[in-house]
């Protein structure tokens, strides 16, 4: 019996197979929004190299089994995946071979049958470990990134800092947070490296990775949406209007936050009756204040769906509005939504709200020259509606 034939016979079932196990696997959410492509990755390679191995283990099939690895833990630090994702994808994928190859495998004699387990077993603990070593880099360029990111925002927010005492102590508040958890998985991991000179992609040295980016990636947002605050109320934002299409800007806007309502199984809609006709409208500041809504609406939506209606309302005028079947606002909170850092009822519960979203909006609807507006009842759904102008004029 060549195990080796056998395996590349059912190449495609396998990879067929365990496609479907890692959709029907929740915690493994962050593959749901990926092509059939981007999932099967370097897989293909991987089960060839193995089937030439099972048969003959020379260094070439080995050094092609630890590229594979190499090439998945890029793709998947790239994409995302948090390290447990990445341990559950190899878990299923063992399981998916050894059940296929199973029958093929009892018509061995038993000492063939145990060496033939070992090897497949051997030959993906060859993959496993390049992969997590690869991810394990990658994190880490990207957690460097971040610091060097950081290390310029806080230039840019010291030299605000006189201008905008008030706001910086509430930042200051919202800050607190996640930098004490920033600054406490830091230490322990560098502790931890200073012990040991082992591999840095052992599971505890990647879950403290993944809670350093994490806590990162959310005080750069705080620190993003402040500093723009700030430039709408400097008045050192200029606008940039030129001919757009509002029928593309807004299909641009729904393809980059579909995988957030698909996520919680929103239905995210257009209902479009604006002529076809080109705008003067400044493209980068509408679609920034779409996106803050929309993000906003799925945020406070469990169930049910957004929806986007865009209309004309007279000659030199037109209404965007976006609709929730969410949790609604109660008509005191509809007093204070606009205002920096105020964060309602549902906000305080959330820890990515910053309450400055609905703030930018405000400015950016300003600076358009427009009006906003929110109708909501508690339970209900929130509408935000903002009126804009056909043509700009300086």
């Amino acid at each position: 019996m060549n195990i080796g034939q056998s395996l590349l016979d059912k190449s495609q079932q396998v990879i067929q197979d365990w496609i479907s196990s890692v959709d029907q696997e929740e915690s493994i959410q962050s593959s749901h929004d990926l092509s059939r492509q981007a999932m099967l990755d370097s897989l293909p390679n991987l089960l060839k190299a193995m089937a030439r191995t099972l048969d003959d283990q020379s260094a070439t099939d080995l050094q092609q089994l630890a590229e594979t690895g190499v090439e998945h833990g890029n793709h998947r630090a790239e994409q995302g995946f948090n390290a447990e994702e990445v341990a559950t994808e190899y878990r299923l994928l063992r399981q998916v071979i050894l059940t296929h190859l199973e029958a093929d495998l009892l018509q061995l004699p038993q000492t063939q049958l145990l060496s033939s387990v070992r090897k497949i077993d051997l030959l993906l603990d060859v993959v496993i470990g390049q992969c997590f070593k690869c991810y394990a880099d990658n994190r880490l360029r990207e957690l460097e990134d971040i610091r060097g990111q950081m290390l310029l925002t806080n230039q840019e927010l010291d030299r605000l800092i006189t201008s905008q005492q008030e706001d910086i102590v509430h930042l200051a508040h919202d800050l607190k947070s996640p930098l004490t958890a920033i600054i406490g998985f830091s230490d322990l991991f560098l502790r931890q490296q200073r012990k040991s000179e082992q591999d840095s992609s052992s599971p505890q040295n990647l879950r403290s990775i993944e809670q350093v980016l994490g806590n990162a990636r959310r005080l750069l947002h705080i620190i993003n949406d402040a500093l723009e605050l700030a430039r709408y109320r400097s008045g050192k934002l200029k606008l940039t209007p030129a001919p757009n299409s509002v029928a593309l800007l807004l299909d641009e806007v729904v393809a980059a936050l579909e995988p957030l309502a698909q996520r919680k199984n929103l239905d995210l809609k257009i209902n479009n009756t604006f002529p076809e006709q080109a705008i003067w409208i400044d493209a980068l500041r509408f679609q920034q204040l779409l996106t803050n809504l929309v993000s906003n609406a799925i945020r406070y939506t469990e169930t049910g769906s957004v929806t986007i209606t865009c209309q004309q309302q007279a000659e030199d005028r037109f209404t965007l509005s976006v609709t929730d079947t969410g949790l609604g606002i109660s008509p005191e909170e509809q007093a204070h939504i606009f205002e920096p850092y105020y964060r309602g009822e549902h906000g305080l519960q959330l820890s990515d709200s910053t309450g400055l979203g609905l703030a930018i909006v405000a400015q950016v609807v300003e600076l358009l020259r427009g009006k906003i507006s929110v109708q909501s009842n508690c339970e209900q759904g929130t509408t935000f509606g903002v009126e804009l102008p056909l043509q700009w004029a300086e």
